[in-house]
């Protein structure tokens, strides 16, 4: 079974860091995801935390924990880790995911990858999710 989470993103803002050797960024956010299997909303506290290197691919790492409705109705909570580099300026990541839903308990051991992409002022988020 193959599906995606679509995960749109709004920046709340950005506190950043620079060295002589390196960049630091948490960007702050709040949102929604969508899909076949869950709908929800960000709770607050969202942070994706980058570095950049000189002689490093960029390497990103956001947490995040939604409040929703699993795919029968039932409200529950889903947690994204999503830890990735960009190369050349395309991002690629590799997500986990947890719920405390029975009827999402697959994602903990699906195959995941992801892609970030800018649309109508917001980053969209696609997470696809490959299942047996």
């Amino acid at each position: 079974m193959k599906t995606n989470l679509l995960v749109h993103v709004i920046v709340d803002g950005c506190d950043e860091v620079k060295s002589s050797l390196s960049t630091a960024r948490m960007i702050r956010f709040h949102g929604r995801a969508e899909s076949d299997f869950f709908s929800g909303e960000i709770l607050p506290g969202g942070v994706d935390t980058q570095r950049e290197y000189k002689d490093k691919p960029f390497a990103l790492s956001a947490r995040y924990m939604l409040r929703g409705k699993d795919k029968d109705g039932r409200d529950c909570l889903l947690f994204i880790e999503n830890n990735g580099t960009a190369t050349d300026g395309v991002v690629t990541t590799s997500p986990l995911l947890l719920s405390d839903s029975p009827s999402l308990a697959w994602l903990e051991t699906a195959r995941t990858s992801g892609s970030i992409s800018g649309k109508d002022g917001e980053l969209l988020i696609t997470i696809d999710i490959e299942a047996d």
